[in-house]
């Protein structure tokens, strides 16, 4: 390569001598501002060189200064060359129709070659958290929120990944009528029974909340357990029993004392901690209670689980503990 220079001022104003290899990669990298004159220098060199990381960040030091033409043939420019950036703009340019004719087949293109491919779901792993900060979750809000609902409804079409049936479910709910909530229930369990989880959730949430229907609730509560999901939140106003109740038992069956001494105190409560849900029970309550206080680890267990200051709890303290 050659050595050409390219006078280069300062924020200070002092001008300094570059050459084109010392500072392209920093130019591409925004580390350094260069100056007006030098711009022509830059744009000829890159692409002697076919160098797409700087003839896009000419490009966009063109948009920065409301030169759009520019901005968008220097994109195009850069993406023909491979440039994961430019396509990525032109593909939001042609999403948006603000600057390029609305295009959702030349914006899918340009995304899938683009940089930040969580614009279109393709991944058939979700691409980890399809829109970025709401932790795997596409809610109506989020869809909407990241484009018109017209551009969901086309990447549906090309790829229905379970991610986004889950979101076009919660969209189709918030429109209402009997038709949006067939469509809507249909989607949230192809969703679910391709192992999304939020579709579990939504659909626990809408039988038993909306629907008041508690035995379809119930049914998929259990349903993403199957698919190693823990949704013990709806426990309680499912009036079931939480994971780790029934875990519990198990092991309190087989022997456990400090598993008994924590089903004693659930029962007695009706629930344990964050994630033991249970309701009431005093035959079951007394029943662990004897199990744990059979053992020093049980009673122990029992010890932290009750209070001390109540005298309900002291009782039964005294009466199962050996």
């Amino acid at each position: 390569m050659g050595r050409e220079q390219v006078s280069k001022k300062t924020t200070m104003g002092n001008p300094r001598i570059w050459n084109y290899d010392e500072i392209a990669e920093k130019f591409a990298m925004n580390c350094i501002d260069i100056g007006e004159e030098a711009i022509p220098f830059m744009l000829e060199e890159a692409r002697k060189r076919k160098d797409a990381d700087v003839i896009v960040h000419v490009a966009e030091w063109f948009e920065d200064r409301d030169d759009i033409k520019r901005y968008l043939e220097l994109a195009m420019e850069a993406a023909e060359l491979g440039s994961q950036k430019a396509n990525f703009w032109l593909g939001y340019e042609y999403r948006s129709g603000e600057n390029l004719p609305r295009d959702y087949e030349k914006a899918y293109e340009c995304f899938i070659k683009g940089k930040e491919v969580d614009w279109v779901p393709i991944d058939l792993e979700e691409n980890a958290e399809i829109m970025d900060g709401n932790g795997g979750e596409v809610t109506a809000e989020t869809l909407l929120l990241h484009g018109d609902i017209d551009w969901w409804l086309f990447l549906f079409k090309k790829h229905p990944t379970r991610a986004l049936k889950c979101g076009l479910a919660d969209w189709y709910m918030k429109q209402g009528g009997d038709e949006n909530r067939e469509k809507a229930l249909k989607l949230f369990e192809e969703s679910a029974n391709e192992g999304f989880e939020f579709a579990f959730v939504s659909l626990i949430k809408v039988y038993s909340e909306e629907f008041k229907d508690i035995e379809k609730g119930k049914y998929w509560f259990y349903k993403a357990e199957e698919h190693g999901f823990d949704e013990s939140v709806f426990a309680d106003q499912l009036g079931v029993e939480s994971l780790e109740c029934r875990k519990l038992k198990v092991a309190a069956d087989n022997g456990d004392c400090r598993a008994a001494g924590k089903l004693a105190c659930a029962y007695l409560h009706g629930g344990y901690g964050d994630c033991v849900c249970c309701a009431k029970d005093e035959a079951l309550a007394r029943h662990y209670g004897i199990l744990a206080g059979a053992e020093e680890d049980g009673v122990d267990e029992l010890v932290m689980g009750l209070d001390g200051m109540n005298l309900e709890d002291q009782l039964f303290l005294s009466e199962v503990a050996k």
